[in-house]
């Protein structure tokens, strides 16, 4: 069974599975982070950046990124078929294109270094602390899986200069750092969800073959003490602001 939910306040469409994960704040916040952008020479639009989404399932952080920047060439792949046909459903009914794959993200030929920016948000869940659903794709989705293969994956892929960006959970974050090999320029983000609590979710930029050294950003704070919503999360996942 399926159901409809809407993302960036009604703009984005995406039909999901009814049970077991479901794409929100991670996904639209992973399309936040990334620095693609619209292609224009001499005041004309001109095709975008090339956008890769590793295990994209229901294609919801392309979809929000798409919505935010124009004329992408945005490829997803995603293993559990599906999911990859939901994300291309998902697609069309917001008149918008992506060439979705359904295959295996660490065996798929690609070729090397054609992707201006990939964007991973893989499953999370460890198996010491969260039982793995008895449904394997639903495990497919929920539980952990090779993270060093996923960033080996997108060093692959990406150009030289692109970027990468990579939303877990924050006490993942020594494991990403210790893969981004070849990687520099690194920003890491916490996502804060209250005042005086600490970060469950980072967000990690990197690109391909720079030497800049690591940034810390202040983060972004997501509600406020009384649970609503702060000015800068409000404008992220309901207006579609680009986080810098």
């Amino acid at each position: 069974m399926t159901r409809t939910d809407y993302l960036l306040d009604g703009r984005v469409k995406i039909t999901q599975n009814a049970e077991g994960y479901r794409a929100g704040l991670d996904a639209v916040m992973l399309a936040a982070a990334c620095p693609a952008q619209a292609g224009e020479i001499n005041g004309l639009a001109e095709a975008g950046d090339r956008v890769l989404d590793l295990g994209c399932g229901a294609g919801a952080s392309g979809l929000c990124l798409a919505a935010r920047v124009e004329n992408l060439h945005i490829t997803g792949i995603e293993i559990q078929s599906e999911q990859a046909d939901l994300a291309r459903g998902n697609f069309l009914q917001n008149n918008l294109t992506a060439e979705i794959i359904c295959a295996d993200l660490k065996t798929h030929p690609f070729q090397n270094d054609i992707f201006d920016h990939v964007i991973l948000n893989p499953p999370y869940h460890d198996d010491t602390q969260h039982d793995a659903p008895q449904n394997a794709q639903r495990a497919a989705s929920f539980m952990m899986d090779d993270l060093t293969a996923w960033i080996n994956t997108a060093r692959r892929v990406v150009k030289t200069h692109g970027s990468v960006t990579i939303i877990h959970r924050a006490d993942a974050l020594a494991g990403i750092i210790k893969n981004l090999d070849g990687f520099g320029a690194i920003e890491i983000i916490p996502l804060w969800p209250r005042e005086n609590v600490p970060a469950e979710r980072v967000i990690i930029r990197a690109r391909k073959g720079r030497k800049t050294p690591l940034t810390l950003r202040p983060g972004i704070l997501l509600h406020t003490t009384d649970g609503c919503e702060t000015e800068i999360a409000r404008s992220i996942l309901r207006n579609g602001m680009k986080i810098p």
